[in-house]
């Protein structure tokens, strides 16, 4: 916890507070993922074997999203990582808080609380699946942690898939040699009209099925960490509980409202017309119908 706290100090904390862009918290959150995999499989005390069914997907999570970050953000700032505006979605976390007549002025102590909030959620709510399996010190692997294995596996695999996806559609827009299509193109939607063949399946279930399974793959974590929780006394396996239940909740929060589809789909309507079809005719974060669950099937989502 304590590399950790390093970590956010010096590749998050402290550029955010100098250039006042909230954008290094995307390197600094997979990095410390890959952090707690490699200090959690060196300092636990469980089975090889379960250590490495844990940390080893953890360390894969966070350093494909880590690298990805470095080259993305390296590319954008011809790898002086200066940033000349901030990423979209921050943008439209700042344009929230003007809208709720919050003082401008204080804005760059909202930026600190919020990536505050996210090294938070690494060290002391992501982490505590993760800490609880690498010291369970139970011989046999239960057929629960290898079913949070599966889970995590099956998502990540889907994860990239869908990601794949949506670069193979950006390339295919950019490639486009008919300068009439090619117009069109820059308005196109992944997913809806002539982009939803069976080449881009994922993205016509549900308007965020990366995300989705980014969310899946935490559940995986969680299930994972069940035997190590039963096995606990009573007073901390509710506090443990709670915690897993955060982990659940807190990225479906992050995912839908804070940091994933509400603010790209705030800048997706703005830019493309067809949009908004897309919104009432897809769901938004699950790839199924899901009773008691708002899909927000809806034009303009998040503005009403």
């Amino acid at each position: 916890l304590k590399a950790q706290a390093c970590l956010f100090l010096f590749v998050c904390q402290i550029p955010v507070l100098i250039t006042g862009k909230m954008a290094y918290v995307d390197i600094a959150w997979p990095g410390g993922l890959v952090l707690l995999s490699i200090v959690s499989f060196t300092s636990g005390t469980a089975p090889i074997a379960r250590r490495a069914m844990v940390c080893v997907p953890l360390f894969l999570h966070g350093l494909r999203m880590f690298l990805g970050a470095l080259m993305l953000f390296g590319k954008m700032t011809k790898f002086k990582y200066v940033f000349s505006e901030d990423l979209p979605r921050y943008q439209y976390a700042k344009q929230k808080w003007i809208d709720k007549k919050m003082p401008s002025g204080l804005w760059w102590l909202k930026c600190q609380h919020d990536t505050m909030q996210q090294g938070f959620a690494n060290s002391c709510v992501l982490s505590a699946p993760i800490l609880l399996s690498v010291w369970f010190n139970d011989p046999n692997l239960h057929a629960v942690e290898i079913m949070g294995l599966l889970m995590w596996g099956t998502a990540w695999y889907f994860e990239n898939v869908a990601d794949l996806s949506k670069q193979r559609f950006l390339r295919r827009c950019r490639a486009e040699k008919d300068p009439k299509i090619r117009k069109e193109n820059k308005t196109a939607v992944l997913g809806y009209g002539k982009w939803s063949t069976k080449s881009y399946w994922m993205w016509t279930k549900c308007r965020h099925p990366n995300y989705f399974c980014e969310w899946m793959g935490w559940i995986g974590f969680v299930v994972i960490g069940i035997p190590p929780l039963l096995s606990m006394d009573l007073n901390l396996k509710f506090g443990y509980a709670f915690l897993y239940f955060a982990v659940v909740r807190f990225f479906y929060d992050c995912l839908v409202h804070w940091t994933g589809a509400g603010p790209a789909e705030f800048y997706s309507v703005k830019k493309r017309p067809l949009y908004r079809a897309y919104q009432k005719s897809t769901r938004c974060f699950f790839p199924f119908e899901m009773p008691f669950v708002n899909h927000h099937r809806v034009a303009n989502f998040p503005s009403v």
